[in-house]
């Protein structure tokens, strides 16, 4: 029985480190992410720290007719009013939503 648990646990541990790309490099994967108006903004990535999803926000219903700058203040504006507590926002790759999140403490 011994045996079995400790080739278990060398597979799990075999399998965890294959999953890790040969190429990653934390330091050069950690950026400082701006904020807009109090919100931090994730495009394109995920922050480090624990955080809890508040809710999704659809993004294709607010047009892309005006510049980045007044795109995004419409889309601070529904942030805001839908969830009041958000801390933070993750786009999606293609713009089409955003996850709004609250960090854990």
């Amino acid at each position: 029985m011994k045996n079995i648990v400790i080739i278990i646990a060398v597979i799990i541990i075999v399998i965890l480190t294959g999953l890790k790309p040969d190429n990653y490099d934390a330091e050069r994967a950690m950026a400082l992410v701006e904020q807009d108006s109090g919100l931090y903004v994730f495009q394109r990535s995920k922050p480090v720290m624990e955080y809890e999803t508040l809710g999704m926000l659809d993004l294709n219903a607010i047009v892309w007719n005006d510049s980045p700058k007044s795109t995004m203040a419409k889309y601070r504006k529904r942030i805001k009013a839908n969830y009041p507590t958000a801390e933070g926002i993750i786009l999606s790759w293609d713009l089409s939503k955003c996850e709004v999140i609250k960090f854990k403490e």
